[in-house]
């Protein structure tokens, strides 16, 4: 169908629009059992079902039905010139990651210690095995799953691509499979993304500028619950690299952090101490101290992009161009 669209110059082409919404599932809360009960019984029927079908193939070549069947033969790689090192880099990275698109959606539930434990992690549906928590605003929690669009910018608002995930897939996650699918399925040379502040992850951001498109998303505000002064009330000087509070005082660099991969940088305790704003900046002794990401430098290109026109014209276009289609 997308196909025949783009052959009738039905998509445009230029910008992609992604969105999600929320489905609910025909699956009640007490239909909810452990899940290592019901992977286990999966996996004894499977291996059931393996068996009764190797018979049953082993009992067709002894009749002579068998067909040979010709092995698939591997891809002839383009050649880019790019060293043999380069595809091997690629095909492992490739083989690791959760590609969203070809699990068709599925949650990786990877068991280790240091992973973050989901309820979906332990419990299951037995009406329902792929529906998972859904939270709604001032509702009760739920079982369902989560849509997610990609739709093209021209008048026509084409769906260039889509997906049904569990609702515990946030936005964010798929977002990056979905929009190259969407860009590489039907060679399109999109200009921007535009989404809403669920789609603001550092990752998504980095990828998407470094394919030359931008970003056109809200980031995240400052902390509502802080009193005082925010990060954002400090201003960064690439060339010294250091903060300066709206004061006046320094912060320089202390120390980078591998595992978040952030700097830090904090200022001298006695002049916070005897700062008059003290009390609406920081409760430490040490000095007010604050974080900045290695990669900051997309997240400030992000926010320059706010005070354009064609990022609110974006903002104002995608609140008419995808939400009316989950409607």
């Amino acid at each position: 169908i997308t196909e025949r669209c783009i052959e009738a110059g039905l998509v445009w082409g230029e910008e992609l629009y992604i969105d999600a919404t929320k489905v609910e599932a025909n699956a009640a809360r007490a239909s909810l059992v452990p899940r290592f009960a019901v992977d286990s019984h999966l996996r004894d029927l499977f291996k059931k079902e393996d068996t009764e079908g190797n018979e049953s193939r082993t009992a067709d070549q002894a009749d002579g039905q068998d067909q040979k069947v010709e092995p698939d033969t591997a891809p002839t790689l383009l050649s880019t010139g790019a060293p043999e090192t380069v595809y091997e880099e690629l095909a492992t990275a490739n083989s690791t990651r959760h590609d969203w698109i070809e699990e068709a959606g599925k949650q990786e539930r990877v068991q280790k210690h240091h992973v973050y434990k989901r309820h979906a992690d332990y419990l299951v549906s037995t009406t329902d095995p792929d529906a998972t928590f859904m939270h709604r605003p001032g509702g009760s929690t739920r079982l369902g799953y989560q849509t997610h669009y990609v739709v093209d910018g021209g008048k026509a608002r084409i769906v260039l691509q889509a997906l049904v995930a569990p609702a515990e897939v946030t936005e964010g996650q798929p977002m990056r499979d979905l929009v190259w699918r969407a860009k590489f399925r039907w060679k399109l040379q999109p200009k921007q993304v535009t989404a809403d502040t669920a789609y603001s992850a550092l990752d998504n951001i980095i990828a998407i500028e470094d394919a030359g498109m931008h970003a056109y998303v809200p980031l995240p505000s400052p902390d509502s619950r802080r009193i005082g002064f925010s990060q954002q009330d400090f201003s960064y000087d690439p060339d010294s690299d250091t903060y300066t509070c709206p004061q006046g005082t320094v912060l320089a660099r202390r120390h980078k952090d591998t595992h978040s991969q952030t700097v830090h940088y904090q200022a001298p305790g006695d002049i916070c101490n005897a700062c008059p704003c003290k009390a609406r900046c920081t409760p430490s002794d040490a000095g007010r101290s604050v974080q900045r990401s290695v990669d900051e430098q997309y997240l400030d290109r992000v926010r320059g992009y706010h005070d354009t026109e064609g990022y609110k014209k974006a903002m104002r276009k995608r609140g008419v161009w995808v939400e009316p289609l989950f409607a």
